[in-house]
């Protein structure tokens, strides 16, 4: 069984890991979001949900600012 990918030496996905606290580069939303999975089809894509609710949406990696790294 495969295991998804983790992007476990942040080299692709512009560094994002799952569990990451972002923000949108470019002030699109003031909500802070946390990255729940990437893409596997697209280098470009992660998965992220609004802190503090369940509403998920994709969004593109590289539009996103870490400010919490999960293993931080």
């Amino acid at each position: 069984m495969d295991q998804p990918f983790t992007n476990p030496d942040r080299t692709r996905y512009y560094g994002l890991r799952e569990g990451d606290i972002c923000k949108n580069a470019f002030g699109h939303f003031p909500e802070l979001v946390e990255v729940v999975s990437i893409a596997s089809s697209d280098n470009n894509r992660v998965y992220v949900r609004k802190v503090g609710t369940d509403e998920v949406f994709d969004h593109v990696a590289e539009w996103l600012t870490i400010v919490k790294k999960v293993d931080e």
